[in-house]
């Protein structure tokens, strides 16, 4: 399994030796995805019942023995990608089996944030609706499949990656491109692998950004034959990268202060909305920041 192990029980029972719902069990199977709550904590990732609270399965992520910070996230595909300690993996949304495992090779071993660029577009409005009301999608709006598969976002160290989120490494067609190359190509800060040694889309190294942990939010675009873009901050540096090449659309210097912690946080209207009823993001709740910032009080004692 790749350095996971998972305990799958009816809801509410465990045979591990930490405290147990005390809520009514749930039958295997009478659960549905929007009964699902997933948390993660010391070094292990749980799916609750919200109903209850009672635990449908577990799973331990290898996340070493200080555990850190494990950053969720849930596709619309129902797979839940999990990263951190420099790896990104993910996870059967209804049984906690591992699906694959990336350990992110050269990346290091610090939190990883994460966010999976969407499988589905919402269909746009007319310009006249658009007008009347700056307001986000409703639920349920009619999507369109797009022509691009989802890719895991995976950022650590001053790094960020890019994952196909169906295999956890780099596409067949991509692959073998790679492969016939067999060459190293740096370009705008970009550094593309043969895949005979790496098997990510792509690895960018946010120049000028430093070294702390970025942030990044997906720009989904109106036409779902239109590739995402994804925002990443890092440092005082902002980038916008096209999802699926890693190609760099721009880049800007945001500040110029050399005082300050080098974290970088944000929203859009519609990221903002989607935060407050869905997920905890580092962009509202920084945590992996705070550890952190911890970690390097520690070791300047």
């Amino acid at each position: 399994m790749g350095g996971f192990s998972t305990k799958k029980k009816e809801a509410g029972f465990d045979s591990d030796s930490e405290t147990a719902s005390t809520s009514p069990s749930i039958p295997s199977q009478s659960f549905e995805r929007h009964d699902i709550l997933v948390v993660a904590t010391h070094r292990n990732i749980y799916a609750v019942h919200k109903r209850n609270g009672s635990r449908l399965w577990r799973s331990k992520f290898p996340a070493g023995m200080t555990g850190g910070v494990i950053s969720l996230f849930i596709t619309d595909q129902d797979k839940l990608v999990a990263a951190g300690n420099g790896k990104t993996a993910a996870l059967d949304l209804f049984t906690g089996d591992m699906l694959w495992l990336n350990k992110m090779k050269g990346c290091g071993y610090e939190e990883v944030g994460t966010i999976v660029t969407p499988s589905k577009t919402m269909q746009p409005i007319g310009p006249a609706a658009r007008d009347a009301y700056d307001q986000p999608p409703q639920y349920s709006r009619s999507t369109t499949s797009n022509a691009f598969n989802p890719v895991v976002i995976a950022c650590t160290n001053g790094k960020c990656m890019g994952i196909d989120a169906e295999s956890g490494e780099g596409t067949v067609k991509r692959r073998r491109e790679r492969e016939s190359r067999n060459v190293l190509r740096i370009r705008n800060g970009m550094t593309r692998y043969s895949a005979l040694f790496f098997a990510e889309l792509w690895l960018y190294n946010c120049p000028g950004g430093g070294f702390k942990i970025p942030t990044a939010l997906v720009d989904t675009p109106r036409d779902f034959d239109q590739p995402p873009n994804v925002f990443v901050g890092c440092g005082t540096m902002l980038y916008c990268l096209e999802a699926h090449s890693g190609a760099v659309q721009w880049s800007t210097k945001i500040s110029s202060s050399i005082f300050g912690t080098g974290y970088m946080t944000m929203a859009t209207p519609w990221s903002s909305r989607l935060a407050a009823e869905a997920y905890t993001a580092f962009n509202q709740f920084p945590v992996a920041h705070q550890e952190d910032a911890a970690r390097q009080r520690r070791r300047n004692c």
